[in-house]
C-alpha cells in the first residue's frame, strides 16, 4: 500500500496470468507478452502501453528491492 493504493509485483502476477515477462534494461521497463498482446511498463512511470497505445495509472510504478510493483488497476487492465 502506498498513499491508499495497493501495489502488486508485476512479474509474479503477469506470469501467473500466462504472460511472458522480460526486462528491457535500456528503457528500465518490463515487457509482458501474451499471444499478440505486448504490454510495456516502465519504472517510475504512470503510463504503460498495450500494443503501443498509452494507458494511465493512478500512481507511478515502483521498484523495491529489485522487484517491480504496479498499482492494482494495472492488472485489471491487462487481463
Amino acid at each position: 500500500m502506498r498513499n491508499g493504493i495497493e501495489f502488486f509485483p508485476v512479474r509474479k502476477l503477469a506470469e501467473s496470468a500466462g504472460f511472458n515477462v522480460a526486462w528491457d534494461a535500456a528503457i528500465s521497463s518490463a515487457v509482458l507478452t501474451y499471444n499478440t498482446t505486448v504490454v510495456t511498463v516502465a519504472n517510475n512511470a504512470t503510463t504503460y502501453y498495450v500494443n503501443g497505445a498509452p494507458n494511465t495509472l493512478p500512481a507511478a510504478v515502483i521498484i523495491v528491492d529489485g522487484v517491480m510493483y504496479a498499482p492494482h488497476i494495472f492488472f485489471y487492465a491487462i487481463a
